[in-house]
């Protein structure tokens, strides 16, 4: 009678800790589901560093934030597997328990890895970002030295002297303009590996930035 009864009672226990159990683990469960379902499906990558920059210091937010349900998560975990350790080894609610610990993990575990790919991928586009930016508007600001030049270039008339200058001054200014064509070619590559990153929506306005310096 006496083990009968302390059966009974194991069995109430484990049963009122597994409604308790259940009752924290949905609301935890359904926020970490909405979490993977953003990482999953994240918005795309902007092309412009401030931009980059402030989706950055969302996505570190936003981790900040799963990190304060870390204590929950732990003691939920704590709480299953000691549900499973009182339960007989067959007992249907500790088999659920375990299904849920199961889900409850992997969902922790793959939030973590695709954050960190998250946050890499948006470092590393803000590289690229800063530096396509950088090369552009330094090609831009040659360009235009060189174009200012040319303006400023008198006609020489006839004096043979002035001609002269302004022949050498035009060839310097060709060398230097054929020496551009392959900083050019480099910010058009950063360009192109720029839009693949981000994808098409940021494709238009880095396509015209390099259209602006071919023409």
């Amino acid at each position: 009678v006496k083990l009968l009864l302390c059966t009974v009672v194991v069995l109430i226990v484990v049963f009122l800790l597994s409604i308790q159990f259940h009752d924290k683990m949905d609301p935890l469960l359904e926020t970490l589901e909405g979490a993977v379902q953003r990482l999953r499906q994240p918005p795309p990558v902007a092309a412009e560093v401030e931009k980059i920059r402030e989706q950055l210091a969302e996505h570190r937010a936003t981790g900040l934030e799963l990190d304060k349900l870390l204590p929950s998560f732990s003691a939920l975990c704590a709480r299953g597997e000691e549900l499973i350790g009182r339960a007989p080894h067959d007992d249907p609610a500790a088999q659920a328990v375990h299904s849920r610990l199961l889900r409850l993990r992997s969902l922790w575990d793959e939030i973590r890895q695709r954050a960190e790919e998250r946050e890499g991928k948006l470092q590393d586009v803000l590289d690229l970002s800063g530096k396509f930016w950088a090369d552009m508007a330094a090609l831009l600001s040659t360009l235009r030295d060189s174009q200012d030049i040319v303006k400023d270039l008198e006609d020489p008339g006839v004096d043979p002297s002035l001609i002269k200058q302004q022949i050498e001054a035009a060839e310097a200014i060709k060398q230097e303009t054929d020496g551009l064509r392959e900083e050019l070619e480099i910010v058009r590559t950063l360009g192109a590996d720029l839009i693949f990153a981000c994808g098409e929506i940021e494709k238009p306005e880095v396509k015209k930035t390099i259209d602006e310096v071919r023409g």
